[in-house]
């Protein structure tokens, strides 16, 4: 009798301790982890199989049950607490805003240097200058407070009687094949380093150099090619006094 009456309140008493376990896991839910989540889930498996149990006592077949019970017990560790769980993805994971990276901004100044040249640029740089030798014209800084890296300009009376003596100084530091570009209406010549990329230009013995750092490359790629596409010359302001005899750049509009 005593067997017999295990056998009709153990299903009651399994079936009363999955819906204690499934209810006290719901109420953690939204707020524990992807292992907890998917063991409430595993533990709401359980109970209508416990349902069947009990109504399997009442029918009396107790052989059955003692291997249900038995069976259901060994499936239900298993599935609880040592099969492998694979983790769930938190859907917070595709809701993360994706950074924006920093780009030069479509909305352009124009800048007119006294020694004969302009150019644009975009609006979120700023170009300092620096102080000039005797022999040079302009040496201007273009930099971000933004992006790191840097656009420097630099033009002065030339070292070399032609570019090539330019593209060989610089031959062994090279890396791949000079590119030829234009910078206004002359010709230029890009050279691309480790951790540089160059433009140098001759005209009537002056000497145009341009230096990119190879620092958030992308970014100033955008600005450099911007400047080579609105670079013009122009006629030297009057009231500057420039180290040499007054130079007329190729292509200059003189206005009489």
């Amino acid at each position: 009798m005593v067997v017999l009456k295990l056998f009709t309140t153990l299903p009651v008493v399994f079936l009363a301790w999955g819906k204690t376990l499934a209810s006290t896991l719901s109420v953690k839910i939204n707020s524990g982890s992807s292992s907890v989540r998917r063991t409430t889930e595993r533990a709401k498996i359980f109970i209508p199989l416990l349902y069947l149990m009990l109504y399997l006592s009442l029918m009396g077949k107790k052989i059955i049950l003692l291997g249900i019970i038995v069976g259901l017990i060994l499936l239900f560790i298993w599935y609880i607490f040592l099969k492998p769980v694979s983790p769930l993805k938190s859907p917070l994971t595709n809701q993360l805003p994706t950074t924006q990276k920093n780009q030069p901004s479509e909305t352009y100044k124009a800048y007119s240097d006294p020694s004969g040249f302009s150019f644009n640029y975009p609006d979120n740089l700023s170009i300092s200058t620096r102080e000039v030798a005797e022999s040079t014209y302009a040496d201007l800084v273009l930099s971000s407070k933004d992006v790191s890296g840097s656009i420097n300009l630099k033009i002065s009376d030339s070292k070399f009687k032609a570019l090539d003596e330019w593209v060989k100084l610089n031959k062994e530091a090279t890396l791949g094949e000079p590119k030829e570009l234009k910078l206004g209406n002359i010709k230029a010549v890009q050279l691309t380093t480790a951790d540089r990329l160059l433009l140098g230009a001759i005209d009537q013995g002056i000497f145009f150099n341009i230096e990119i750092t190879r620092v958030e490359e992308a970014f100033w790629l955008k600005v450099y090619n911007k400047i080579l596409s609105d670079f013009s010359f122009e006629t030297p302001s009057e009231s500057e006094n420039p180290p040499s005899d007054t130079v007329s750049f190729e292509g200059e509009e003189v206005v009489e």
